[in-house]
């Protein structure tokens, strides 16, 4: 066992991690040092027993919180050490941070939508053969209150092919999803076709299925939109939402990371953060 100083300035007794990182000091009065290596045990004796104490442990225990408090004044501090990088997080716990020493860090669930307009892409322009939806990579709408869709197909082929295109929105108290409104029916040729489904199905989360009939139907198409008359803040869906936590964190027990919010740590040494979602996404982290 040895003597060691914990952070908080309380002495506290530990196992000795045998890794032979230092020697085992005994005294009379019953307590039990390690030393560094480099200590020549051989002329210690119970009247140093104090010095010791002070000089090696202490020494040792100043050191760490030192380090903390470096780590602390860091989140205030941006230096040429300041590292930047992005991490995909999906619906799997996913580590984001593993450090070695106790440093500061930055995590930003960053907003995909603000302002008062904004434009984007729901369904990229690809073949697709078989029905499907955008559950997974739903879109935070929480604060607009009108959207406008743009379909354009360049290609279909099969026999008597179709395509349906329903708009969807997200149960808050089940996560299920339901569907509002058909939003085109019976295509069956390339076009480019455009809605105004204004605030109808813009809760908080918003989704899309697509319905492919016909034998061997294949249609190349892509979904655009236009979001508008935005409030202010953050289009903040449940979707958008990182939980922290450690390597078992869901989006039940973790610590929940809004769209477009940030938070500021002190990850101490030897420690793992990971972090979960309701869909894949993108998080950026600073090491201060």
């Amino acid at each position: 066992m040895e003597l060691a100083m914990n952070m908080f300035g309380r002495r506290t007794l530990k196992s000795n991690n045998s890794l032979g990182l230092g020697q085992i000091v005994k005294f009379p009065s019953a307590s039990v040092y390690t030393v560094p290596p480099d200590v020549d045990v051989s002329r210690i004796s119970t009247g140093v027993e104090e010095s010791i104490r002070e000089n090696v442990v202490e020494k040792s225990s100043d050191s760490q919180i030192e380090q903390y408090l470096r780590s602390l004044a860091a989140l205030n501090t941006i230096t040429r050490g300041v590292v930047g990088r992005t991490v995909s997080v999906s619906t799997t716990a996913t580590q984001i941070i593993q450090s070695q020493f106790p440093k500061g860090y930055i995590i930003l669930n960053p907003a995909t939508l603000l302002g008062f307009t904004s434009t984007g892409t729901i369904l990229a322009s690809a073949a697709r053969t078989a029905s499907g939806n955008t559950q997974s990579t739903s879109l935070g709408v929480a604060n607009f209150r009108d959207m406008h869709l743009f379909l354009d197909i360049t290609a279909v082929s099969g026999t008597s092919p179709t395509l349906e295109i329903v708009s969807q929105a997200k149960d808050p108290v089940s996560g299920n999803w339901a569907g509002v409104n058909t939003i085109w029916s019976g295509l069956n040729s390339a076009q480019t076709a455009y809605a105004n489904i204004a605030g109808l199905g813009l809760a908080s989360d918003f989704a899309i299925s697509w319905v492919i009939g016909g034998t061997t139907p294949s249609f190349t198409f892509s979904l655009g939109y236009v979001v508008k008359d935005g409030l202010p803040g953050t289009a903040a869906g449940v979707n958008k939402t990182v939980y922290l936590g450690d390597r078992g964190v869901t989006t039940t027990s973790g610590f929940p990371l809004l769209e477009g919010q940030s938070r500021s740590f002190v990850v101490t040494e030897n420690t793992d953060l990971w972090a979960v979602a309701s869909s894949s996404l993108e998080l950026r982290i600073f090491e201060l």
